[in-house]
């Protein structure tokens, strides 16, 4: 930044540079007169006329002036080459004659110096000022880039952090919102100053970072007194400087800084608005993002609530109806019929009724996954118990089917909610049993796989549709195609399995064997259940 931003510290530093710099030039100065001496002695001994050789001495004046900084070693340089030109050059020489000419010679290099000079001190300062500019342009794209690259609040309040005691060299704080509630108020500290906290976590603190909140219009970059661009910060009882952070007129927060050893200079309250302004506008974008993306999210669930809607409508219509009709059939017959065909219908309302029971399961868990409030209650389970007890359930309704389960030979415990995994288990089962023939055998897989469960419901049925293939898990509209997991009506239980799957922070995935049928896969993570515990 140049010039330093705050701190004794900084200004005994910049002290220090200004003393060696001193020498330095004292350095030069007394170097370039010796070389001055020298050449005169050489130049007297060669009988060059005086005319030429005060122009060499012009000339070391000019060099002294060009290579030093200020006025005073020129104006010095122009004194003692004076003096040595009247001692070694003009007679009698090795003694001063002090002449008329020794003045007006003065009068000549004193001159030139002050030109010399004048040029140089305006050319570093132009130097210095564009080196500033750049340092500073650098600085600012930097902390530009590194906010606008934070994705949420923390981040951007370490970042802010980092540059605060960094480039003011003294302990800060962020308020992010009013600073006046007590435990508000993240704070960076500074080995400087000692802990961060205490500087500003007082109430005459934080009724004066409260003013600058309440008012940020009072404090910032603004026309002040007449002057253009000039800086107003909030100084509190101790000293320390407060900026508002203000998107839109509307005070998102403040930034606060130490400053135990007087106000800021211009160039700290500079760089403090600059910081302020570039997080001002990151969380204005990120706010803008995140309720974009709640929009789209909440569109999305509005989306799949509808489709899920009118599956579910579809599917119930046609158990109802079938239900609805055999019971009809039944209670209109004035003669009982016959027991084959009572069976019959009373067999296949039977059916429907389970159908209608499996729906209304399935839906019960995609609602309860699908509910923001509610968190999944994770145990250890064993996973062969689990799957027998899902396999035994569908036993019950298909008692003709052959259905094999092949577990790893030790105990596998995996961390999951036992109710859901198992509905899991028994909608791929389900979708086999409908999608084999009835003579196929069914396989079910359970075993590990690295840090994951993983178990696999396969069949050597008619597999799955390739279109079918990159939308298994998705919900289809009714009208759109039939999906993989029903033979009546459009069914969800695919959908319902990933929904659940994801819940539990595993995967899922579906695709035909090379000899046949269909594989469905899911895995579920080893140590989530471990790693929450500590």
């Amino acid at each position: 930044m140049g010039e330093p931003l705050s701190g004794q510290a900084a200004r005994r530093q910049t002290g220090s540079k200004k003393l060696r710099s001193a020498l330095i030039n004292v350095a030069k100065t007394a170097a370039i007169i010796i070389l001055a001496a020298a050449l005169a002695e050489v130049l007297y001994f060669f009988r060059l006329d005086q005319q030429s050789m005060i122009l060499f001495f012009i000339l070391f004046v000019l060099l002294v002036s060009r290579i030093t900084e200020g006025y005073v070693y020129g104006i010095l340089a122009a004194v003692l080459i004076s003096l040595v030109y009247d001692f070694m050059v003009t007679d009698p020489q090795m003694s001063f004659s002090f002449t008329i000419g020794l003045p007006i010679r003065l009068f000549i290099m004193l001159i030139v110096t002050f030109g010399t000079s004048t040029l140089t001190i305006q050319m570093k300062k132009q130097a210095e000022m564009a080196q500033e500019r750049e340092q500073r342009a650098q600085l600012f794209y930097e902390v530009r880039q590194r906010i606008q690259s934070a994705r949420d609040l923390d981040s951007i309040i370490r970042i802010t952090g980092e540059y605060l005691v960094g480039q003011l060299g003294h302990s800060g704080v962020f308020f992010a919102g009013d600073p006046l509630p007590p435990g508000s108020g993240v704070f960076a500290d500074s080995p400087h100053d000692g802990g961060g906290a205490s500087l500003f976590d007082t109430e005459a603190e934080r009724e004066a970072a409260h003013e600058v909140y309440e008012n940020p219009g009072a404090y910032g970059i603004a026309p002040r007194h007449g002057h253009r661009g000039e800086f107003s910060a909030y100084m509190s009882p101790m000293g320390n400087t407060y900026v508002p952070i203000v998107s839109q007129d509307k005070p998102l927060g403040v930034l606060g800084v130490y400053c135990p050893e007087g106000p800021l200079n211009r160039g700290g309250l500079m760089f403090m608005q600059m910081l302020a302004t570039q997080v001002a506008t990151t969380m204005e974008l990120n706010r803008l993002n995140d309720e974009q993306n709640r929009i789209l999210v909440e569109s999305e669930r509005d989306k799949t609530r509808a489709m899920l809607l009118r599956a579910i409508s579809h599917d119930l219509r046609t158990p109802l109806t079938s239900i609805l009709g055999d019971s009809s059939f039944i209670l209109e017959q004035k003669d009982t019929p016959d027991k084959e065909t009572l069976n019959r219908f009373l067999t296949d309302i039977k059916e429907n009724a389970q159908w209608l029971i499996r729906i209304v399961e399935n839906l019960l868990s995609v609602t309860r996954v699908s509910d923001e409030t509610m968190r999944l209650h994770k145990t250890m389970e064993a996973a062969e118990e689990v799957v027998a007890q899902a396999v035994s359930i569908v036993r019950k309704r298909f008692p003709d089917r052959h259905i094999h389960v092949r577990g790893p030979a030790e105990l596998l415990l995996v961390p999951m909610e036992a109710t859901l995994i198992s509905q899991v288990i028994i909608n791929l089962l389900e979708n086999s049993v409908k999608n084999s023939a009835e003579d196929s055998l069914i396989l079910v897989d359970v075993k590990t796989a690295g840090d994951h469960a993983e178990f696999s419901v396969s069949d050597h049925g008619r597999g799955i549709p390739e279109e079918m293939l990159d939308t298994l898990f998705e919900l289809h509209p009714t009208g759109t195609g039939q999906a993989v997991d029903s033979v009546r009506g459009m069914g969800i239980g695919l959908s319902i399995c990933k929904t659940i799957i994801t819940a539990h922070g595993g995967s899922i995935a579906g695709r035909n064997k090379p000899s046949g049928g269909a594989l469905f896969s899911f895995s579920l993570p080893l140590k989530e259940y471990a790693d929450a515990g500590k």
